[in-house]
């Protein structure tokens, strides 16, 4: 599995920016706790979206265990 940005860096990302978890879910009409959750596991991606681009940087390189690697094929069940 490949590791992304540790979920203490993103809380740090997201504090340099002068936003805390309360205002995110506030904007986004969510649940603080849905915030601390999508930080820690990448688990709602308009939370992801907004907070990526809040940072700075793509949801890729914040959680990239979200999607399968390009050069993998996705495996039959």
């Amino acid at each position: 599995m490949v590791a992304g940005w540790h979920p203490q860096d993103i809380v740090a990302g997201i504090r340099k920016v002068g936003w805390t978890h309360q205002m995110i879910a506030d904007q986004l009409g969510v649940g603080r706790s849905t915030v601390t959750l999508s930080i820690r596991t990448g688990g709602n991606s308009a939370v992801c979206a907004f907070i990526a681009t809040l940072i700075g940087a793509s949801e890729a390189e914040l959680w990239p265990f979200r999607s399968p690697c390009p050069s993998e094929k996705p495996r039959r069940a």
